[in-house]
């Protein structure tokens, strides 16, 4: 099913099996790095880090500077 779905997506390339194995390789890690970041990012809130203040009022501030 995998090489079929490369087949059509990388149609007439040299090398479309190659080219779909990096890009699910590449996609796969990408995800996994994502999922580390949101699992640090939860385990901060979970343990009540500061964040900090906020250093302005309304969004528009943020134009002002």
């Amino acid at each position: 099913e995998f090489k079929a779905i490369a087949n059509i997506t990388h149609k007439d390339k040299k090398e479309y099996l190659e080219r779909a194995i990096i890009e699910a390789i590449q996609r796969w890690i990408y995800e996994k790095k994502q999922e580390k970041i949101t699992e640090e990012a939860l385990k901060l809130l979970e343990t009540n880090f500061d964040f900090g203040k906020r250093l302005y009022k309304n969004r528009s501030d943020l134009y002002e500077q």
